[in-house]
């Protein structure tokens, strides 16, 4: 079961997009995205492990990415982005 993490006294220091370039089950970190051309793991929140596990969370959809600290490796997708257009 993918691990989540979140936390109401949480301070992020940076927000971003990012596209989902793939899924890891049992992991840590569960969510693969892209953003300025570079690949990392990402922590999830409940509310993304809600859409993974109900098929609404897709490769090439866009996430919202927020960042404990200012490195790639304490990344957390916390929603998706609803009104994205794949042309």
């Amino acid at each position: 079961m993918a691990q989540t993490l979140m936390n109401k006294r949480t301070q992020f220091s940076r927000v971003d997009l990012a596209t989902v370039t793939g899924f890891t089950v049992d992991s840590p970190k569960p969510l693969r995205v892209s953003h300025d051309k570079k690949e990392f793991n990402c922590y999830i929140t409940d509310r993304v492990l809600q859409l993974c596990r109900s098929g609404e969370l897709n490769v090439d959809d866009i996430v919202l990415v927020q960042y404990l600290g200012s490195e790639q490796k304490n990344a957390v997708v916390v929603d998706k982005i609803h009104n994205t257009h794949r042309l």
